[in-house]
């Protein structure tokens, strides 16, 4: 947090944007932890129709043999809109 506070120094209407998968529960820590130091944290699952379409459609897809699993967890990405608060 504090790389990305110094990123924004000076700015009275910065952002931080970024796309990060839930894995595991890693993503609700940061979140927990940017809150805590002070961020406003703003989190969106469905932000793009086309994206959010093919991830409708790989959960209800059968698995495919040899192929990988899709699993959300790892594979989808949450839009994390960052303020300074």
């Amino acid at each position: 947090m504090t790389v990305l506070k110094r990123a924004l120094a000076g700015s009275q209407a910065g952002c931080v944007v970024s796309l990060a998968p839930p894995r595991g529960g890693s993503l609700d820590k940061f979140v927990a932890a940017a809150r805590s130091a002070g961020w406003s944290v703003i989190l969106e699952d469905a932000y793009d129709a086309a994206w959010h379409e093919q991830h409708r459609v790989a959960l209800a897809a059968p698995p495919q043999p040899g192929a990988p699993a899709y699993d959300p967890d790892t594979h989808y990405p949450v839009l994390v809109t960052m303020y300074i608060a």
